[in-house]
């Protein structure tokens, strides 16, 4: 028993480190409550329990990629916990179903719409574990299963917008965009590579795309994300914010690839991504 907890335990730590994703959760669920509170003038009854919802759905993302990717990480990565075996696969799988059910459960005390929007976003992080059936065809094209696999973050802003208890506004959709462009760039960044850091493979978008197209591919990615912010904060009636914020995010492409290796895109992404989750929840205020 006590071999198992420390397996876990070190799996949290480096897989799913509770303290930095408490943080990244918060401000998610915080830009997003504050955006459709505004928008909707919500009274969730209970919307603060979007927080450990969101929390969750984060967890048991993690705790599925681990079975999908377990064969190739034993041989890529031999060095993890998992790969170690300090901790057990079926035992990840079975606390992922666990969590799955506790997600249910919280979802259907914060109301019912909150349930629905859960529902559908855990049926198609369901498809996600499977891969939608296609798993080899998507692994041969990298770039399609990232955007295959990011439409999850629109559905845990859908979550956000029924726990703030808001009724549905097209300008939402501005904040939808913000959060999967940011999670879209993160994606990328952290799978980017100069030609000297590839591994023997490893595939990742410099190494399937090349080093060039790759960077730039980033770069529009935050175009994109600094006209997202620009656009909700036109439509919170935060113009000049809105247009600060997306201006800083216009540099991030730059900021995070220009010259930079490995650790320093992946940082980049990363400081995109929560900037333009606490820009957003600065507009919502």
């Amino acid at each position: 028993m006590n071999a198992t907890l420390a397996g876990l335990a070190a799996w949290f730590q480096e897989r799913f480190p509770p303290v930095v994703y408490t943080v990244l959760v918060g401000v998610f669920a915080s830009s997003g409550l504050a955006v459709a509170g505004w928008l909707g003038e919500g009274d969730g009854s209970w919307p603060w329990l979007a927080f450990p919802l969101v929390w969750l759905v984060f967890l048991r993302l993690r705790l599925f990629d681990e079975g999908k990717d377990f064969a190739e990480d034993v041989v890529l990565h031999p060095e993890r916990v998992l790969s170690r075996g300090l901790v057990s696969l079926d035992l990840l799988t079975r606390l992922g179903w666990g969590v799955l059910l506790a997600e249910g459960l919280l979802a259907a005390l914060i109301g019912r719409w909150t349930l629905v929007a859960w529902a559908g976003t855990a049926l198609f992080t369901l498809g996600m574990r499977v891969e939608f059936g296609v798993g080899r065809f998507l692994r041969q094209h990298l770039l399609l299963y990232a955007l295959t696999h990011n439409p999850v973050v629109a559905g845990l802003t859908l979550i956000l917008a029924a726990a703030a208890g808001a009724g549905w506004s097209w300008d939402y959709l501005w904040y939808v965009a913000v959060a999967s462009l940011g999670s879209l760039g993160f994606e990328l960044g952290r799978k980017l590579r100069r030609p000297e850091e590839e591994q023997e493979g490893l595939r990742t978008y410099s190494s399937v795309l090349g080093s060039g197209r790759a960077r730039a591919l980033l770069g529009l990615v935050y175009l994109g994300l600094a006209g997202a912010v620009i656009g909700l904060g036109g439509a919170l009636g935060a113009a000049p914010l809105g247009s600060v914020g997306g201006a800083a995010l216009a540099l991030a492409p730059g900021l995070a690839t220009l010259g930079g290796g490995a650790k320093a895109v992946e940082g980049g992404s990363s400081g995109a991504l929560l900037l333009s989750m606490v820009v957003s929840m600065v507009l919502g205020v």
